[in-house]
């Protein structure tokens, strides 16, 4: 069962949709609370669509189906590229789109600056949809080990580096 069986169940009744969503996140390996987690809709808000309390709302079943998409790896979420780093690393990218060829790829920033926010933002990239995962070389090799999409890593132009070495350089001289 895929995230379009749940559309065909929503389109078909309220008792449809819940019976298939209990099964759907039984297959998943989660409980309810962690599909609420996951989808960041409310755990009283999935309780009452699976007793069939309450109509569903349009935003709401269309963040059920993309949870369940992303969870299984299906296409409903929009790929993204994610880029972890410091914010004054993150303050340098001038757009949040990526061009190439006729398709369009959003950019989102995840800022860090300890290797504990490196993993947290790497684990919630990947859980939001990320389709691969930039950051640096020094975190790059442990990130791997807690994500299973694409890492890339990016590198430090010569002109960068060379500045920082010119900025720690005059720094040595005035002490």
């Amino acid at each position: 069962m895929c995230g379009w069986e749940l559309v065909k169940a929503g389109l078909t009744s309220n008792e449809e949709f819940a019976k298939t969503l209990k099964t759907k996140i039984k297959q998943l390996g989660l409980t309810v609370g962690e599909f609420s987690k996951n989808s960041g809709i409310p755990l009283s808000t999935l309780n009452k669509i699976l007793e069939e309390k309450r109509d569903l709302r349009l935003s709401t079943f269309r963040q059920i189906v993309k949870t369940v998409s992303r969870i299984e790896g299906g296409g409903f979420s929009e790929p993204f590229v994610a880029v972890i780093a410091a914010r004054t690393t993150l303050d340098e990218i001038k757009t949040r789109v990526i061009h190439t060829g006729k398709i369009k790829i959003p950019i989102r920033e995840y800022s860090a600056i300890t290797i504990e926010d490196v993993l947290k933002a790497a684990v919630k990239a990947e859980k939001e949809g990320a389709t691969v995962i930039v950051c640096a070389p020094i975190v790059s090799e442990l990130v791997k080990d807690f994500v299973t999409i694409p890492i890339v890593t990016m590198h430090i132009c010569e002109e960068d580096l060379m500045e920082a070495i010119k900025t720690a350089a005059q720094k040595t001289v005035k002490a």
